[in-house]
Formats: C-alpha cells, sequence, structure tokens
C-alpha cells in the first residue's frame, strides 16, 4: 500500500507477436501490437541497439513489453524507418549495399530506367507513415516471370490445338 491508501499496481509484462521478413535488399520487423495507439510507443537507436517498448491501461492497470533488437552491420543505421497502422508496427532495416570486404561490381551498360511505378506501389502518406519502401524490384521481377511463363504455355497450348486441326482437316478432308 502506498501512501494516502492508494494502492500501486504493478504493470503487467507481455511479449507481443513478432516475426521478420527477410529481403535481398532489407530486413522487415513486423510486431502485432493490438489496441496500441502510436504515442504508447517508444523506438529508439543506440549504437547497434534497436530498443521497441510500449504501455498502456487495460481496465485501469497498466500493461507494458519491451523489445531490443540488436542491428547487424550489414544494415544502414540511417535507413531505418518505422510505421504504425491497424495495430501493426513496421521497422523496415535497408542493407547497406556493399559490404566493406567486397568492393562493388563495375556494370557492363546502363540499363534503361523502368516505367514509374503504379498507384499501388507508391509509398503511404500521412501522419503514421514514414519512407515505407514499396514491393522489391526483385518480387516484381518474379511475378513478371510467372506471367509470361503462363503467357507463353497458353501459345503453345493453342498453336498445338490448331496444328490439330489442321491435321484433322487435312486427313478426313
Amino acid at each position: 500500500m502506498a501512501k494516502n491508501g492508494a494502492s500501486v499496481t504493478t504493470p503487467s509484462e507481455f511479449e507481443p507477436h513478432c516475426h521478420r521478413v527477410v529481403e535481398e535488399h532489407k530486413t522487415e520487423l513486423v510486431i502485432h501490437l493490438p489496441e496500441f495507439k502510436k504515442e504508447q510507443l517508444k523506438i529508439k537507436l543506440t549504437g547497434r541497439k534497436l530498443l521497441i517498448s510500449g504501455e498502456r491501461q487495460v481496465e485501469s492497470k497498466p500493461t507494458r513489453f519491451s523489445k531490443e533488437i540488436i542491428v547487424d552491420e550489414g544494415y544502414s543505421r540511417d535507413g531505418i524507418r518505422a510505421h504504425f497502422s491497424g495495430g501493426i508496427l513496421y521497422i523496415t532495416m535497408p542493407k547497406k549495399r556493399f559490404s566493406a570486404r567486397q568492393p562493388p561490381q563495375p556494370q557492363a551498360k546502363e540499363e534503361p530506367k523502368p516505367a514509374p511505378p503504379p498507384a499501388a506501389w507508391t509509398k503511404p502518406s500521412g501522419p503514421e507513415s514514414k519512407d515505407v519502401e514499396p514491393e522489391s524490384s526483385v518480387s516484381r521481377l518474379k511475378s513478371f516471370y510467372k506471367l509470361a511463363t503462363t503467357g507463353a504455355m497458353l501459345v503453345a497450348m493453342l498453336f498445338i490445338g490448331a496444328l490439330i486441326m489442321y491435321m484433322y482437316r487435312l486427313l478426313y478432308g
């Protein structure tokens, strides 16, 4: 019991659901924080330590969490961005282009610039977003490859069907 007969409640700790999405050029941490608000969260980068914490009231009882992540030297500290939306905290950590041990590879020739991305790939805007990257070019290339392969198979099947019809007409009049 505290002074004046008021009781002090200690906050209950919990571990939020968290997973990583690793891509070629970045890693994204996805932390599920239902019923939290942006103002109740703190993100702090000190040296190589990324500290994520938050506290909120649940039925007049404080609930909090704290998560510490070591940021590997292969990531660009200046490029780390956070975005909170729909009870989910997204922390994007872009990888450095080249490590100190590997010099950059010379490029043979300059590729033509692709068309600007459609509206679905543009960065979101608003008070809760900070430099969230669009879908990576590698995954767009994979999607295009699947579409092109499917299209080529469809054309081949149509050609075979037309050839069968032509042979049938030749043989049976």
